[in-house]
């Protein structure tokens, strides 16, 4: 369902919606599964709709998370 609002939508929108709330939550399963849908969205429309810094900064942000 995600992939159906991210073609109504752009990719660099919604990874953006994503990563905002992401970066935000505690719990490590919640960072875990934004990490997967990115990561997911990359495989299905490519790299080039994509803001690729923020996409890295919250990378970096959820390997040095405090709760692993």
């Amino acid at each position: 369902m995600l992939m159906n609002a991210t073609e109504l939508v752009t990719p660099k929108f919604t990874s953006l919606q994503i990563i905002k709330y992401a970066s935000t939550a505690k719990a490590p399963k919640n960072i875990q599964e934004s990490c997967n849908v990115i990561a997911d969205m990359i495989d299905e429309f490519g790299l080039a709709g994509f803001p690729l810094k923020e996409v890295i900064d919250f990378a970096k942000f959820a390997t040095t998370h405090t709760n692993p």
